[in-house]
């Protein structure tokens, strides 16, 4: 029997219409790709034990290790002894540090960081402490997004998800998407050509908005452009959505309004990912719809070695990809 999964744990507003009844939203992804497992059932010195039904770590294919959410728990009292949302951040740095040193990566081979903090304001203090714990190279490759959420577990500031690659593996190429997409659309896509891909993709914050008057036939063309991006960064790379591990569209409070209008930016990212291949949404590996308090996503500029180069960009609308192909 398989350990449990690598996990991520966050409280999240709940997506309108609410259903009745509805408190939990869970993402899964599953296959027949080879596994190897990180669990860490007792108090140790060295990485914080399991708080629920989860794996610390998961290795796919001896390729890409998935971290669980990490909070600033300390290992040996398993509480959170930092006060401030910097030292919350070194801890959770630690800890991870820990965990990918047994799973034969370093913290500067990660492929994909998503940050979820309970404030916006905190994105920045974290981002330096982030820096502070990486080495420049790793700043000029990795998607890095903020996502903020209601609370987090254990009354944390802070929780980091990270997906990276190996030790010793090649470092992924920046891909420049060439697809007509629109000029108020970015693709951040990341890959190694046939193998494994991370891209996050977002509009422009004056496109995602939804302004007075906002048409159900804007909202779809929309959420197509947002759709047909994601591909695009999928077939650049040399695969597909059934190569998928995880694909989340995130979306703020500020996209509340009426139902057929959400409806009709969801459907719209739908027929986008399917594009002429037929694959639908539903086939996909990993997909969720969330609503979050805010969005931010990191944008470096191509000669990127500080994290003074950095800019934090507030977004209404973000589509986040994670994807590893058959095995070369």
């Amino acid at each position: 029997m398989r350990c449990p999964a690598a996990r991520l744990c966050v409280a999240l507003p709940a997506p309108w219409p609410q259903r009745p009844n509805q408190n939990v939203v869970m993402e899964a992804a599953g296959g027949e790709i080879s596994q190897d497992t990180l669990h860490v059932q007792s108090i140790s010195y060295w990485a914080p034990c399991n708080i629920g039904p989860y794996s610390q770590a998961k290795t796919l294919d001896g390729r890409l290790i998935l971290i669980s959410g990490q909070i600033a728990l300390d290992p040996s009292s398993m509480v959170i002894k930092a006060e401030s949302v910097a030292d919350q951040t070194r801890r959770c740095l630690h800890n991870l540090k820990a965990i990918l040193g047994v799973s034969k990566s370093v913290l500067n081979q990660n492929l994909r960081v998503s940050i979820f903090v309970t404030d916006m304001a905190h994105s920045t203090e974290v981002l330096q402490v982030w820096a502070e714990a990486t080495a420049p190279e790793a700043l000029a490759f990795c998607n890095l997004d903020f996502i903020q959420v209601v609370s987090l577990p254990r009354g944390a500031l802070v929780e980091l998800q990270v997906a990276c690659l190996l030790t010793g593996r090649e470092v992924p190429k920046k891909r420049t998407i060439s697809s007509d997409l629109g000029e108020d659309v970015t693709v951040d896509c990341w890959s190694l050509q046939d193998d494994c891909c991370s891209s996050l993709c977002y509009l422009s914050p004056s496109a995602s908005g939804v302004a007075e008057g906002w048409s159900n036939v804007k909202a779809e063309d929309t959420g197509r452009r947002l759709g047909a991006s994601v591909l695009s960064s999928l077939n650049d790379s040399g695969l597909t959505l059934l190569d998928t591990v995880s694909l989340r569209l995130l979306y703020t409070r500020d996209l509340e309004g009426p139902e057929e209008l959400r409806n009709s930016l969801i459907a719209g990212f739908k027929k986008g990912l399917q594009g002429s291949h037929g694959t639908v949404c539903e086939d996909v590996a990993g997909f969720s719809c969330l609503v979050a308090e805010g969005l931010s996503v990191v944008e470096r500029p191509e000669s990127c070695s500080s994290v003074l180069d950095l800019r934090v960009e507030r977004q209404s609308l973000v589509a986040e990809l994670l994807a590893l192909g058959p095995k070369p």
